[in-house]
Parts: C-alpha cells; sequence; structure tokens
C-alpha cells in the first residue's frame, strides 16, 4: 500500500468506512501511477524499435524493395501537437526532391490540423530503395545526395524521397545526428 505516513499513525483510529476510502483513494492513485508507467514503458520500447531500426540500417547497403507507403500531410510547424507527433519516431514523413534535396517538406503520415495533402498514397506497391539518413543537429547538412548518388550506381532514377524520423544520437565524429529511415522512389534506368 502506497500510505502516508501520518495516515498509517492515524489507521488504529479508524473505523471501517475512514479504512474502505481510505484503501479506495490509494488504489486509485495506484492506477493512475500504473497507467502512467504503462505509457513510459510503451515509449521506452518505441524509442527501442527505433534505436534497433538504425543499427539494422546502419549495416546494410540501400535494399530494393517494394511497398505501398500511406498518404504524406503537411506539417504545420507552428502546431505543438503537430511538431510532438512529427518527432516521436515512426511518426514524420518528410518529402524530398531529387532537384533540390536540401529543401525538405515536412510532414507526417497521419492526418493533422493542417489536412493539406502532400503526397497521396500509393496505389499500389512500388518500388522504393530503403536506407538511412543521418542529419547533422548543428550544420544542418544531410547524406540524402550521397544516398541519390547510390541509387543511381545501382541503375535506378530517383524521383522523391520520403524519410521517417527513428531517433537522435551522438555519433563520436561528427555530432548530435538525427537518423531518419528513408525511402527512395525509385525507377529502373533504360538498359539501352
Amino acid at each position: 500500500m502506497d500510505i502516508a505516513v501520518e495516515q498509517v499513525k492515524q489507521i488504529y483510529k479508524m473505523d471501517e468506512s475512514a479504512l474502505l476510502a481510505l484503501l479506495t483513494e490509494n488504489k486509485h492513485k495506484l492506477g493512475e501511477q500504473i497507467k502512467q508507467i504503462k505509457q513510459s514503458l510503451k515509449k521506452i520500447e518505441l524509442k527501442q524499435r527505433a534505436l534497433e531500426r538504425i543499427m539494422q540500417l546502419k549495416s546494410q547497403p540501400l535494399c530494393v524493395e517494394y511497398k505501398q507507403l500511406p498518404a504524406i500531410y503537411a506539417v504545420d510547424l507552428y502546431q505543438a501537437e503537430d511538431v510532438k507527433q512529427s518527432i516521436t519516431p515512426f511518426q514524420s514523413a518528410d518529402l524530398f526532391l531529387p532537384e533540390k534535396p536540401e529543401d525538405c517538406q515536412f510532414g507526417m503520415f497521419l492526418p493533422n490540423k493542417t489536412g493539406k495533402l502532400l503526397r497521396p498514397a500509393d496505389s499500389e506497391a512500388r518500388l522504393y530503395l530503403t536506407g538511412l539518413l543521418t542529419w547533422n543537429h548543428y550544420s544542418n547538412q544531410h547524406n540524402l545526395v550521397q544516398l541519390f548518388d547510390e541509387c543511381k550506381a545501382m541503375g535506378y532514377r530517383p524521383c522523391y524521397a520520403v524519410s521517417n524520423f527513428l531517433a537522435f544520437a551522438a555519433d563520436s565524429r561528427r555530432g548530435t545526428q538525427d537518423y531518419a529511415e528513408v525511402w527512395i522512389a525509385a525507377e529502373q534506368e533504360n538498359q539501352d
């Protein structure tokens, strides 16, 4: 039981209804604590999954896969709830174009307050090259151009890229990095 010391001293002076009220109150408090602990555990498990995904993506080159991505909705950077959701692992869906990889359209897979659609859902599975996007916190530089170049070296033409924030972590050589899974929509180059 989670009973304050002052209440423990008074227990022997309480009748059954007072004791029942005390136990009911403590049961409610403990229920709330359990709920908060469960929410904290879910957040920890989500971050663990994100970090495991980063380590998996770090250990492999760009990977060809066919998948169907959902619609992407614009994030309003002035809406606290949108920003909070967009930095939660597996929620963001930022859009990049090969012609201007330095420009990012911030988005998320879930509908939000803006309701503005950046990219409709894929109507069928399409070819994506999956990799790890790293973004330096301080210099604002990322490796997307390198990933586009790798895509071309593999015989594909990049159409656009969608990144999905996973986590940030320190890197001994480059400082704090944001890590995101990136899906590069690509088409096979003509083999003439």
